[in-house]
């Protein structure tokens, strides 16, 4: 290759301090190529731009502290790519090494289109390479790798004003698709000035595996975009102000989602009236303080005829309350928008179900999601009220605020009723602030009694991506919430928040293959927090909708018998 000249030399070292290094390779001789470096704001790219994006890893010789670290190509394609386009020579004079999280874009190699070189990091690292790395915590590192890969280089490109992406399989189609998808994830739904969102969004990017012609690496892509897709799905859910989306509305959007899949997935919506005829006074409580009428959700999907008799189904439980005002005991305002989401749990119930549904995976998989908003009026259920449940116990209301844990009960003790022989029964909620101060966005917290169940959880947490973390389900809990007019009460005091009101759930399922994961650490990253995933961008995280998915397979797995 023809020597760069000092003065170019120059310009190649200053790029180190220029956010966004593009450079345009033009060829000049058979022999090599000269590198121009040509700086400019990716408002000046084509709309209409197709962009491609490279896994890259630091190689083995040079460490990653070498200003010269070599890189090395993952696939065929990348190193047949950087043979022809001397990017090993490119990559020489930047501060680019290939680290998790790092990218550099380079214009006009490929078809006149923008090529991202995006680090998968070094597979033995033990050190943080930036934001969101997971270091000893089971997390499948390469797989995790492959997804922030992607996702940094599909941002990239999306930024610069791509519309046409393909995206480098990396050896996991999978979870190349999951970043991808994930990364392109922006809630403008109810934005309507055109500067007031990205230029792109996920509705105007089309995202594609690079060279991926055989079949097996097209399902594996097509598996991952599901996932994403669906884990996007509880994103918006979650995402929608309580002003649209309504206990009455969420059911709407549910049915309409399933339309498509009426073959294997049937939706029943019930009323006030049935709720109360079942004797679910504790949900009819919570929300008797708003106009917005309480409703039961149930969703039930069967891959087959015959799945539909099986006594043994998967049920998940999903705490639905589109909006918590805290009711008679009302939160603080600061930061009360955020309880948009406190559907979070029903949301994840509809993303897991809906990808099921999708991929066609063999089972039956039930949803239970009790869903009303709790609001303070001279309706609402007051602190010392006392309410019965479907089960038949009392429970003295201390604070109306700990309302999660009141509809929930009356949701367990009817699938408990319905599905004794059940596969395993997971309620999802964001339950309790404790939980986020204990854990914070780094894991969900998992209470569940069977150490097998919660082996399976956690392993599904390793293989999406999310961390779960046990917590203690004692009986010493049991203790704090005794109640001296009722059986029990809704709070135990500030000891113990989150291990208190997973207790007080235990009293209405029997089934030993229960679990509780409260997600209410991990339902939302703000500005100033930043998300603990590199692929997800701030707001409304969806977790743990990817694992729960990965959870369902595994239940059902001819391979592994849970029971």
């Amino acid at each position: 290759m023809n020597s760069v000249s000092g003065e170019l030399t120059n310009l190649l070292e200053s790029s180190r301090t220029v956010p966004m290094r593009v450079f345009v390779v033009s060829r000049l001789k058979k022999r090599g190529f000269q590198i121009l470096p040509c700086f400019f704001s990716s408002s000046r790219l084509n709309v209409d731009q197709k962009g491609t994006v490279i896994g890259v890893k630091p190689s083995e010789v040079g460490t990653s502290d070498d200003a010269d670290c070599q890189i090395d190509f993952f696939t065929k394609f990348g190193k047949k790519l950087a043979k022809t386009f001397f990017l090993e020579d490119i990559v020489k004079r930047t501060n680019f090494k290939g680290l998790k999280g790092q990218c550099l874009p380079l214009y006009g190699l490929r078809d006149s289109s923008l090529l991202v070189l995006s680090g998968l990091g070094k597979e033995d690292s033990t050190t943080f390479e930036c934001v969101g790395d997971y270091i000893d915590d089971g997390i499948n590192q390469l797989k995790e790798s492959i997804r922030v890969a992607a996702s940094v280089g599909v941002k990239q490109l999306m930024k610069d004003g791509c519309t046409v992406i393909e995206v480098d399989t990396m050896g996991d189609p999978a979870a190349a698709a999951e970043g991808a998808t994930l990364a392109t994830y922006h809630f403008h739904q109810l934005k309507t000035l055109k500067q007031n969102y990205s230029k792109n969004t996920m509705e105007d990017v089309r995202i594609s595996p690079l060279n991926a012609h055989e079949e097996v690496c097209l399902q594996s892509w097509s598996k991952g975009v599901i996932y994403a897709e669906c884990q996007n799905l509880a994103r918006t859910l979650m995402e929608l102000p309580a002003n649209i989306l309504t206990p009455s509305s969420f059911c709407e959007r549910t049915v309409q989602l399933f339309n498509n899949f009426s073959d294997s997935v049937r939706c029943s919506i019930r009323d006030e009236e049935w709720i109360r005829g079942q004797g679910m006074e504790a949900l009819y409580t919570v929300g008797k303080g708003s106009i917005e009428p309480t409703m039961f959700l149930e969703i039930e999907y069967c891959s087959s005829p015959e799945h539909a008799v099986l006594q043994d189904p998967l049920v998940f439980v999903g705490k639905g309350v589109t909006f918590d005002s805290g009711g008679i005991s009302i939160k603080p305002s600061s930061r009360m928008e955020q309880m948009k989401a406190d559907m979070g749990g029903a949301a994840c119930v509809v993303g897991v179900i809906k990808a099921v549904a999708s991929l066609g995976a063999p089972g039956r998989v039930i949803g239970l999601i009790p869903l009303c908003e709790n609001m303070p009026s001279g309706d609402a259920c007051r602190p010392g009220d006392v309410v019965r449940t479907r089960k038949g116990l009392t429970i003295e209301v201390e604070n109306t605020d700990a309302e999660g844990r009141l509809i929930l009960c009356d949701a367990l003790s009817y699938a408990d009723e319905l599905y004794p022989d059940a596969r395993a029964v997971i309620s999802i909620a964001t339950l309790t602030g404790a939980m986020d101060v204990a854990l914070g966005a780094g894991a969900t917290g998992a209470f569940c009694a069977s150490r097998l169940l919660y082996t399976v959880i956690e392993e599904s947490g390793h293989e999406a991506g999310d961390r779960f973390w046990r917590m203690p389900l004692f009986r010493h809990y049991q203790a704090q919430i005794k109640s001296d007019v009722a059986d029990i009460k809704n709070v135990g005091g500030r000891s113990a928040g989150a291990c208190t009101a997973a207790a007080l759930l235990q009293n209405f399922i029997s089934n030993k293959r229960f679990a509780h994961l409260d997600i209410a650490g991990v339902m939302h990253a703000s500005p100033f927090e930043g998300s603990v995933c590199p692929y997800l961008s701030r707001g409304m995280q969806g977790r743990p909708v990817r694992s729960l998915i990965v959870l369902a397979e595994k239940l059902f797995s001819k391979e592994r018998v849970y029971k």
